[in-house]
Parts: C-alpha cells; sequence; structure tokens
C-alpha cells in the first residue's frame, strides 16, 4: 500500500508543478525546455509504474486475484468464434476480397 501512495503522490505532485507558473518557469530557466520536458516525463512514468506496483501487490495481499486457468473450451470457442466472424465480414464485404469468397451476399 506505501509504494500504491508514493507512486500517486509522485504521479499527482509532479502534475501540480505545471498549474503554478512560478515553479514551471523557474524550472525551465534552471534546466532548459528539453531537459524539463524529459524530467517530467521520467518522473510521470516512475510515478505511473509505482501506481501499478502497489496497486497489484496491495490486490495479492488481499487475496483479491485468482490464478489464471486457461482451459481447451475456452480456446476452441474463441478460434470457432473468430472464423465465424471472418466468414460472415467476408461474406458482408466480398468486394473488398477482389474474387467471391462464398456464393452469397448480405
Amino acid at each position: 500500500m506505501a509504494l500504491l501512495i508514493a507512486g500517486l503522490v509522485l504521479f499527482l505532485g509532479i502534475h501540480f508543478v505545471p498549474t503554478i507558473p512560478a515553479w514551471r518557469n523557474a524550472a525551465v530557466t534552471r534546466w532548459g525546455e528539453q531537459r524539463y520536458k524529459r524530467a517530467f516525463s521520467l518522473a510521470s512514468g516512475v510515478g505511473l509504474l509505482l501506481i501499478v506496483a502497489g496497486f497489484a501487490l496491495s490486490a495479492m495481499a488481499r487475496g483479491a486475484t485468482r490464478r489464471f486457468t486457461p482451459r481447451a473450451k475456452y480456446d476452441a470457442m474463441s478460434i470457432g468464434g473468430g472464423i465465424l466472424l471472418a466468414l460472415v465480414f467476408m461474406a458482408a464485404h466480398r468486394v473488398l476480397f477482389g474474387v467471391r469468397v462464398v456464393p452469397f451476399s448480405l
């Protein structure tokens, strides 16, 4: 939970800086525009990673996650659904393929 809070403080804190023009102008004057933008992006990215990691760790600590166990029937359903969707698309838009894929159209 501490990691999540640290990430929120960093992410929200760095996004608070541009709202005060004096702080932003001082940082741009000290580092230059490009270095300021790089530092801002890096700090935002680190804050976002801390938020994601903190949330994941706190969810695991609470036991709010389950182990992912794929099943063969779900794979077969996904493949069958994809094939069916592709056939419907091809039937509806056979002109896009340049040849007749199926002898009928919607």
